[in-house]
């Protein structure tokens, strides 16, 4: 995303701009925002690039001004007009940084008209959306969280990614305490929502796993669709009862990856699909697995020539596959295998 400094000021709702008067449009040379930066250890580029001084529990992004002005940064959001003294620079001030970058983030979501999904859980939340990525291909361009940016920082730099030539977008949202859903809600603002699962990651600030799951659900407001695993009851039950509250369409499954995203119309329902992992994990998956999955499973490598038709294949002794159409689902019944993987205990 690019912003001119007009359109910045307005995003991140700036209180005052002071400091450099870059701000003319009619310059030529008048500067942009394409880059956010909100740790001074990050700097990979000064130009265009808008740094965020946060303050935090443990620091305070305006120690970093100075350090960040003198290695060539000139676009600054800080909450102390003192920081722009001296400095020719531009410096937008605000009531609070971090709030400026999710106003930030805001002001991208919502001039955007594709379809965006939010993916949620305990566990899972990357391997989903990572899986989502190879299922979906290059056939469309869809905007990815990058690696596990779902936090009150990192969703807002996930959606400065977000523009007008994505056909959707898929976008994780973590927690760890409560009362914190409600901000990455109105940052992603999903059409289509999925949870993953419910376990003991990230529960220490939370008194039950009732407080939990309600608080992970506050990301599906406004929803046209939910998609949940059926595999805990308690979840089962929330779910249905958030949805029918908010008139949201949930679909509930024993598997819910490969559906999802057939059902949110990425890929057709008839397309034969296959997904990469790392070996290793494939085998762990294999150990893990439920009993009747377990036996349903074998792993190809080249050295090996298994005595039926294997669904985990591996490549290159580095990675395996899964071919997930019907001929493999239908003798198990447990739907496509692809579906279940997000659901065992596993961690990101």
């Amino acid at each position: 995303m690019i912003l001119s400094l007009k359109e910045f000021a307005e995003a991140c709702n700036a209180i005052k701009v002071c400091g450099k008067a870059a701000t003319d449009e009619n310059k030529s040379a008048a500067p942009s925002v394409a880059n956010l930066l909100f740790d001074s250890r990050r700097l990979n580029t000064t130009e265009d690039t808008v740094f965020f001084a946060i303050k935090t529990a443990n620091n305070d992004g305006h120690r970093y001004i100075n350090e960040l002005y003198n290695k060539g940064i000139r676009i600054f959001v800080c909450q102390n007009e003192d920081c722009a003294k001296g400095k020719d620079a531009t410096f937008f001030i605000v009531e609070d940084s971090l709030k400026a970058l999710q106003d930030v983030a805001k002001y991208i979501r919502k001039r955007f008209s594709g379809k965006v999904v939010a993916i949620t859980g305990s566990n899972g939340k990357t391997i989903v959306k990572e899986w989502t990525k190879i299922l979906v291909g290059e056939d469309k361009k869809i905007c990815f969280t990058p690696r596990s940016y779902n936090s009150q920082i990192g969703v807002p730099i996930s959606l400065w990614q977000l523009d007008q030539s994505h056909e959707a977008a898929v976008f994780e949202a973590g927690i760890s305490a409560p009362n914190q859903m409600q901000a990455l809600q109105e940052m992603i603002l999903p059409d289509t929502g999925l949870i993953t699962n419910i376990g003991e990651a990230h529960g220490v600030n939370f008194s039950s796993e009732e407080e939990k799951i309600n608080e992970k659900l506050q990301l599906f407001k406004g929803c046209k669709t939910l998609i949940c695993s059926q595999d805990n009851p308690l979840l089962f039950e929330k779910v249905e009862t958030f949805c029918r509250k908010h008139n949201i369409t949930y679909w509930l499954d024993g598997g819910t990856l490969l559906g999802a995203v057939r059902h949110g119309g990425f890929i057709p329902w008839d397309d034969d699909i296959d997904i990469a992992m790392p070996l290793d994990d494939a085998r762990r998956f294999a150990q893990i697995a439920p009993g009747e999955l377990r036996e349903g499973l074998t792993l190809q490598s080249p050295e090996t020539e298994p005595t039926r038709e294997p669904i985990m294949k591996v490549r290159d002794n580095n990675s395996f596959y899964v071919e997930a159409n019907d001929d493999f689902s239908m003798p198990y019944g447990k739907g496509l295998y692809v579906d279940i993987f997000p659901f065992i205990a596993y961690p990101n």
